[in-house]
């Protein structure tokens, strides 16, 4: 499994929905709860690739 695969795959794991993002509250409260740097940074990573998802769809859609 690919990093991109394994951030999906938590994801959707986390948020139970496909389409979710996480909100600014839900990613403080992860990274406030993290034990590790390595788990922030991974953190940071799945909060960015659910926001760059999340903003391709817009355009897609024409949304903006």
């Amino acid at each position: 499994m690919n990093r991109i695969e394994l951030l999906q795959t938590t994801a959707n794991t986390l948020l139970n929905d496909k389409n979710r993002t996480i909100s600014a509250d839900e990613y403080l409260t992860l990274i406030s709860s993290a034990k590790t740097q390595e788990e922030k940074d991974f953190y940071t990573q799945m909060y960015n690739y659910l926001l760059g998802k999340k903003q391709q769809e817009v355009i897609a859609h024409e949304k903006y």
